[in-house]
């Protein structure tokens, strides 16, 4: 597989704890399939985002900075945020409609409940992941001050 290179450009707003950097970021296409969106505080009134990220470069506030991610992290990204969860509702309709016939219950209720829960409880532990610092992008160079 031929792997990417994604790249952002961003300001850094604050030095954080563990090697890691805030980073204020154009919203772009590439923020809809990031597992580390959750790590991202979206300025709606500007089009911007926060974005957490590794300080590869040892950047300090007010540098613009190069944030980098490859696209098979962003690949696995979309596979988890929109797969998974059509399987867990798939599977949880499944369920619903076997166990409805099992115990005499209405399915017509009880598939979308239980395809619901089923899409719940994976997009629950998908979240739950996305904390991975792996998924983070990381500032790869500091861009030079025209």
């Amino acid at each position: 597989m031929n792997v990417e290179l994604i790249e952002e450009e961003g300001v850094v707003t604050k030095i954080l704890e563990n090697g890691l950097v805030q980073v204020v970021v154009k919203r772009s296409e590439a923020c809809d399939s990031c597992l580390s969106k959750k790590n991202c505080m979206a300025l709606i009134e500007t089009g911007q985002m926060l974005v957490e990220a590794h300080n590869q470069v040892n950047a300090q506030v007010d540098q613009r900075v190069v944030l980098s991610q490859t696209s098979d992290i962003i690949l696995k990204a979309s596979f988890l945020i929109y797969l998974l969860p059509l399987a867990g509702l798939l599977v949880g309709v499944f369920v619903g409609k076997m166990l409805g016939g099992f115990l005499g219950i209405n399915t017509e209720l009880l598939m979308p409940l239980a395809g619901l829960s089923g899409a719940g409880l994976v997009y629950y532990f998908i979240s739950r992941k996305s904390f991975d610092p792996s998924y983070l992008p990381t500032a790869t160079r500091i861009v030079p001050r025209s």
